[in-house]
């Protein structure tokens, strides 16, 4: 990918003249922007994923929301979904387990 190659250049001439800056397209420089970045995207991810379980614990759904920019970007968010369903899916089985005992 060009811009990661164009941020990591831009990085060590910053780091060069000891320049701190968050700049960056793609690339993410501790400790400017890792944690901000990491736990926006946590955020993003939290309030894009809801499951709803019905009243008698019987059932349980899952919907996540997600937005893409281009085909790629479409299937690696569905990837994304379907594992984080399939997650969801097998902590439901595990817990309903648990209270049957």
């Amino acid at each position: 990918d060009p811009t990661i190659g164009q941020d990591a250049v831009e990085f060590f001439r910053n780091m060069a003249l000891e320049n701190a800056t968050d700049s960056y397209d793609v690339l993410w420089v501790a400790p400017l922007q890792i944690k901000p970045m990491i736990l926006g995207n946590i955020d993003r991810q939290i309030k894009l994923a809801k499951v709803y379980i019905d009243p008698t614990l019987k059932n349980v759904t899952a919907s996540c929301e997600f937005y893409y920019t281009d085909e790629e970007s479409l299937r690696q968010n569905i990837e994304h979904s379907l594992y984080i369903l399939s997650i969801v899916r097998s902590i439901y089985r595990d817990v309903k387990l648990e209270l049957k005992d």
